[in-house]
């Protein structure tokens, strides 16, 4: 008998990002023979969660309801840093035998267990959907035509992504006590420096001798909370003010807009599941990573590579791992680099096309969502084996 899924349909989240996820997993799962989110029945039964529960009691009376036996295995998808977790809701998962956390985040990772010393996580990079995929058939046309011409990608740069806006980052910054406002900037500089370290040692060099608090996990958020948002806006605004002169589209939130003029166009928000159609009509993607993570990339280096643009993207030890042959990279310390490179990428269509094309195919072979199910099998069989 084909196995029973149950994962939520909608979640809270900006672009509706984790509904489109949530849909796209469940269709992996569905076509693949899994009966999802069926009428409640007797059995082993897999849960899947993305990010925040809304009301952790909610989620138990849902369990308990869904399944009445103890052949449940719940899995949690965190696509963020383990600081953004809320600690209350992972007080009371991490204290199951049948809960599994899954992060596609290598950052900082170690910090988990120090916090819940009984959590069990994995790493599970992103995936995309089959339908993220460009039509190889039209990507030869789609470099060497003309911007007016048939099959041509009319946009030659695209940008994607967020940032806080002035106002969001001076309240972040009020709410934080004032003997801690200058290990923030501290941290924010050298990480702007040393695109390389991770929060949480930008954070042990920054912190002031004798600086305690008697709930060190909430020091540790509160600070990183706001110097990501921080760097984020610095990084990316740096890099955006470098791409001045060459025609840019970006999509993303109203805090771009105050920056976007000359060659650089703002073209409002777009929500998850329509990036793709965007995507696809670009010639070049800066698909830079997301700044709480150090190391590790995240959906949006899948989304332009299976859309077949150039892509371009800060250095990052997992990305050149698995995408050094496949896309370009600039250091992030250097926005200057990241124009050399976005020039050298538009005034070479067959370069652009090289990239595009073997890109396409990486993603088609090892990106899927339907590529994930075996890791998302594995760590629910070692929970419950009847799955």
């Amino acid at each position: 008998m084909p196995g029973r899924l149950y994962i939520p349909p909608k979640f809270v989240s900006r672009y509706s990002l984790l509904d489109a996820m949530s849909a796209q997993i469940a269709r992996a799962f569905a076509q693949s023979g899994w009966r999802v989110n069926p009428p409640p029945g007797s059995g082993p039964a897999l849960f899947i969660l993305l990010n925040f529960p809304a009301n952790i009691q909610e989620l138990w009376r849902w369990i308990r309801e869904t399944t009445p036996d103890d052949q449940v295995a719940i899995l949690h998808f965190f696509v963020d840093h383990p600081l953004a977790l809320f600690a209350p809701h992972i007080d009371a998962l991490a204290a199951r035998a049948d809960y599994r956390m899954l992060l596609p985040c290598r950052d900082d990772a170690h910090l988990l267990r120090l916090r819940w010393p009984t959590l069990r996580h994995m790493t599970c990079p992103h995936g995309v959907p089959p339908e993220a995929l460009c039509d190889p058939e039209t990507l030869e046309a789609g470099y060497n035509a003309r911007p007016d011409e048939p099959g041509a990608r009319p946009i030659p740069l695209l940008i994607a992504g967020s940032i806080h806006s002035a106002e969001e980052i001076a309240a972040l910054h009020a709410q934080l006590p004032a003997p801690i406002h200058p290990v923030c900037d501290d941290i924010v500089a050298m990480q702007m420096r040393f695109p390389h370290m991770p929060f949480s040692q930008a954070f042990d060099l920054a912190l002031t001798p004798g600086m305690v608090s008697p709930d060190h996990w909430q020091l540790l958020t509160a600070i990183w909370r706001y110097t990501t948002a921080s760097l984020n806006r610095e990084r990316r605004l740096s890099i955006l003010s470098a791409m001045q002169g060459v025609p840019t589209a970006v999509v993303g939130p109203q805090a771009w807009a105050p920056h976007c003029s000359g060659s650089i166009e703002y073209k409002g928000e777009v929500p998850y599941q329509d990036l793709p159609a965007v995507l696809v009509a670009s010639r070049v993607c800066l698909a830079w990573g997301p700044t709480q993570f150090t190391h590790s990339y995240s959906e949006r280096l899948l989304l332009s590579l299976a859309a077949g643009c150039a892509t371009l993207a800060d250095d990052r030890l997992a990305a050149r791992a698995e995408f050094g042959d496949v896309a370009a990279f600039f250091p992030a310390d250097r926005p200057a680099a990241a124009r050399e490179q976005v020039e050298a990428l538009l005034s070479d269509p067959s370069l652009s096309y090289s990239l595009a094309f073997r890109g396409r195919d990486r993603i088609a072979e090892r990106h899927l969502w339907s590529h994930r199910l075996q890791t998302f099998l594995a760590v629910a069989r070692d929970v419950c084996p009847q799955l």
